[in-house]
């Protein structure tokens, strides 16, 4: 199959599909911050905590995970931009006005579903992406299907930009969507390049009506 696509936006004129990992993109205007604050959420069981998990500590988690981790720090140099990174981790049962004040303080979110379910694909349409609307979120979305070594056992005949591009048409902010796996550590920095991405070299314009 080769490494798994990422589709990006390109504003509002089409979408940019590549490879992982990335290719190092041209250098344009960054935006100045002293840490890039990444917000993630996602249904309980989906591997949320798990990849928050192997990003900061390189490795699997043995035995259960958390429903909710603590506030993660990745250092300025583990990623190409050289800014920290904070993760906070949301749990799925958080209430609206919980996860209102958690948005409010995010740079970026990172939407997890788990890529070997449709079910738990399709409430990012019907539940998450409305959610964190209706919770304020003006920020970039990085779309994350996570057990990416689950959903290769299953095969599927449509690619990712088959699965991903409606949502990325109704839904503007959304910003990229990528697919990885905590177990096998595949793609679990990425996710995290993409996030810091979104906000310190964002898209123009980021949101389209169209």
């Amino acid at each position: 199959r080769g490494a798994p696509l990422c589709v990006g936006r390109r504003g509002a004129q089409g979408r940019r599909v590549y490879r992982c990992p990335p290719p190092h993109l041209p250098s344009g205007v960054m935006v100045a911050r002293e840490v890039v604050r990444v917000l993630v959420v996602g249904d309980k069981g989906v591997g949320k905590s798990s990849l928050v998990t192997a990003v900061a500590t390189k490795s699997f988690p043995d035995g259960d995970v958390p429903e909710t981790l603590p506030l993660t720090v990745l250092d300025a140099d583990e990623l190409p931009d050289h800014v920290p990174v904070h993760i906070v981790d949301c749990g799925a049962a958080a209430e609206r006005e919980a996860l209102r004040g958690e948005v409010r303080g995010a740079d970026v979110i990172v939407l997890t579903y788990a890529a070997d379910d449709d079910e738990s694909l399709a409430r990012v349409r019907t539940h998450w992406l409305p959610e964190l609307r209706a919770a304020g979120a003006a920020v970039p979305v990085v779309l994350v299907g996570c057990r990416l070594d689950l959903r290769n056992g299953l095969g599927r005949d449509t690619t990712l930009m088959d699965i991903i591009q409606p949502i990325m048409n109704e839904f503007s902010e959304v910003e990229t969507c990528l697919e990885c796996s905590a177990k096998k550590l595949i793609y679990v920095t990425e996710v995290f390049y993409y996030a810091q991405k979104a906000v310190l070299h964002p898209t123009a314009p980021l949101y389209d009506t169209e």
